[in-house]
């Protein structure tokens, strides 16, 4: 008699995050996006690909999440801290490890200011920063040593000090604190300036966080104007550093498209797509998401039928390279749906004039 063959507990949670990528598109259409119910499913998906063995995936689901957990639910509520514990599980499991003990770093404080410093799970969320500290061989924050809520004076004279700093702000503005991150950011920055000079790569990506910190605190003219000077900036790097110049001209472009500035984003996004073709591919994520924001543009300037194809092209590619479930390919479906109804919207009005 055969044996029944034990199915590995990977591809067990791999069918199970089928199901629940579906759950989630669906909560998504009739909730919306930041819904508790629609967090819960998103964290519970994120939580089912690290048991399938797909990091990856993970990360970029936990990422996209905690902003809006935090500001949906508050960033101590319950299911938010069980998202921010994730994410620094997810970035140490990637070799993240500098930005997954910044995150338990903000771990520590809030668990602490729900239930108190001596409670069990801070206590356990201070051992792991602890450890996360040790690993990139750093010293842990005084949140974790002493419970208070500022990270302990970094040396003003180390870059790989100056770095961790920059990525505790990355952490913080991924968390929801933007006010405080950019704070960081900006002393982060100026040591940099001082050390490195405006033009190392520590200090350019200190500038594009703060810059993108300026925005989410409602200083959209300065954000957009720091990204401008940082593009310009870049352009004797073109040629040494193509990928990194491109990642600001995408982020500016995105802020554009984000933010009302949709002929600036057109443009700006139509002249980055054609680079990113020719240097990373049509394939490549970075693409990928230029394709995205300036179909959103088109579909916003009123050109919704005719990129209506073009949309549905990109779901397939999509689909087709990052998987059917991915939050990507999840994205540009919506993003269908919405030109869909735009385009149906001016032929009804143009039936009736």
């Amino acid at each position: 008699m055969r044996r029944k063959r034990n199915r590995d507990p990977r591809e067990i949670a791999a069918g199970e995050a089928v199901a629940l990528a579906q759950q989630v598109l669906l909560s998504t259409q009739d909730l919306g996006p930041t819904h508790p119910s629609t967090i819960r499913l998103r964290y519970e998906l994120a939580v089912k690909y690290e048991a399938a063995g797909r990091p990856a995936e993970c990360l970029d689901g936990l990422e996209r999440l905690l902003p809006g957990a935090v500001r949906a639910l508050g960033p101590r509520d319950e299911l938010t801290l069980q998202v921010r514990a994730a994410l620094a599980r997810s970035m140490a499991a990637v070799g993240r490890v500098r930005d997954a003990a910044a995150t338990e770093d903000l771990l520590v404080r809030d668990l602490g200011r729900v239930h108190g410093e001596d409670h069990h799970l801070v206590a356990h969320a201070r051992q792991r920063a602890e450890a996360l500290h040790d690993l990139a061989g750093d010293q842990p924050p005084a949140a974790v040593a002493t419970a208070v809520t500022v990270l302990e004076p970094e040396p003003q004279n180390d870059p790989d000090a100056l770095r961790a700093r920059s990525a505790h702000g990355l952490a913080l503005l991924q968390g929801g604190e933007a006010d405080w991150a950019v704070s960081e950011l900006t002393s982060a920055l100026l040591d940099q300036v001082r050390l490195l000079g405006p033009l190392h790569t520590d200090t350019l990506q200190t500038r594009a966080n703060l810059a993108l910190g300026h925005v989410l605190v409602g200083r959209v003219d300065e954000g957009i104007a720091s990204l401008e000077q940082l593009v310009r900036d870049m352009v004797p790097l073109s040629s040494l550093e193509p990928e990194a110049v491109l990642t600001v001209r995408s982020s500016l472009a995105s802020v554009y498209a984000q933010t009302g500035r949709l002929e600036q984003g057109r443009a700006a996004l139509q002249q980055l797509l054609g680079e990113q073709e020719r240097l990373l591919g049509r394939r490549h994520p970075a693409t990928f998401s230029t394709r995205h924001n300036l179909l959103f543009c088109r579909t916003e300037l009123g050109e919704a039928a005719e990129v209506v194809p073009q949309i549905e092209q990109l779901v397939g590619e999509l689909a087709m390279v990052l998987g059917p479930e991915h939050a990507d390919t999840t994205l540009a479906r919506h993003l269908l749906v919405h030109a869909q109804v735009r385009a149906e919207g001016v032929l009804a009005t143009a039936a009736t004039a």
